[in-house]
């Protein structure tokens, strides 16, 4: 593909994407970054090898790692796009690349990263719906805390906010999910054998005293968001459901209003029902603050 017009490529993409059979997309869920997702999602891709399936990484994000470089056999490589960002040379995976190899799977790690480029396709999980609609298969990997329903909670829990997000829809409409678990004690083993991808979040949490609640915590929540997943998907077993259902959300003036509206938000656009955000005004005087997070609400809406 070609630096078109976004227009023009958009409708080639469209017409190609019809051709054939949509790929699947896998998502290995965690609830923190360095948890073993992409060692999971590598030895799933080992069992693909050994059927003879053709598996391509796209990108991978631990190279001096150990405990994924001994699991890359079989595998080969798309050499990385090297690109210019504020003076700085950074590598992003080869869409163009790899749509020429044509792989029937991909390995995307990291669904909710945002490109250093200025192409059309800015967001990761926006590359990865392309590949997709070319019949490729893709496993990547997400955090609970990458959800846009989740991000919010979770800086509240960790005290340090995630830069990047995923929509909920891209999660609620993926083909499979699997929860990489861990608990505290494991998690502090892996950190101790440098098996961890540090960020922000593992420092933050590594210097709080309440980090084992922490955890547990968002183990919670990540089992909370894959089981409400499940159900969902149970819940659209028939065609009736789309057709008959609808969905409405209070808009108030508390921040527990914007987990509602990603959240319903989600489910509408996973079962294609008829979504309404409302907003109920009455004589109730609101303080600056509250006034401040009901427009931010309503926006968001």
């Amino acid at each position: 593909m070609k630096d078109n017009h976004p227009d023009e490529l958009l409708a080639v993409l469209d017409g190609e994407g019809k051709k054939g059979e949509k790929g699947k997309l896998k998502i290995f869920f965690g609830i923190l970054p360095g948890v073993g997702k992409t060692s999971a999602m590598l030895r799933v891709a080992q069992a693909d090898v050994a059927q003879g399936r053709t598996v391509v990484a796209g990108w991978l994000n631990c190279f001096n790692c150990r405990e994924i470089t001994s699991q890359l056999e079989g595998i080969t490589t798309i050499p990385f796009k090297k690109i210019e960002y504020k003076g700085v040379h950074i590598e992003e995976p080869d869409l163009d690349a790899i749509l020429t190899v044509h792989p029937q799977l991909v390995l995307l790690p990291d669904l909710a990263h945002t490109n250093y480029s200025k192409r059309l396709y800015v967001k990761r999980f926006r590359e990865i719906q392309v590949l997709l609609d070319h019949g490729i298969d893709v496993y990547t990997t997400l955090n609970v805390s990458e959800l846009e329903s989740c991000a919010s909670l979770v800086a509240r829990m960790t005290d340090e906010a995630e830069p990047d997000t995923v929509p909920d829809s891209v999660f609620m409409s993926a083909d499979d999910v699997e929860l990489v678990d861990i608990t505290y004690e494991k998690y502090i083993v892996r950190i101790a054998d440098k098996n961890v991808v540090t960020g922000c979040i593992h420092k933050k949490l590594s210097g709080q005293t309440s980090c084992k609640e922490t955890i547990s915590s968002l183990r919670k929540l990540a089992y909370r968001m894959v089981s409400d997943r499940l159900e969902l998907r149970k819940l659209g077993v028939g065609p009736q459901l789309k057709q008959k259902q609808r969905i409405m959300v209070l808009v108030g003036s508390d921040t527990f209003s914007e987990l509602l509206i990603r959240r319903t938000q989600a489910i509408s656009y996973m079962y294609d029902m008829e979504w309404t955000a409302l907003y109920v005004e009455t004589d109730q005087r609101l303080s600056r603050n509250k006034k401040r997070q009901l427009v931010e609400n309503i926006r968001l809406a």
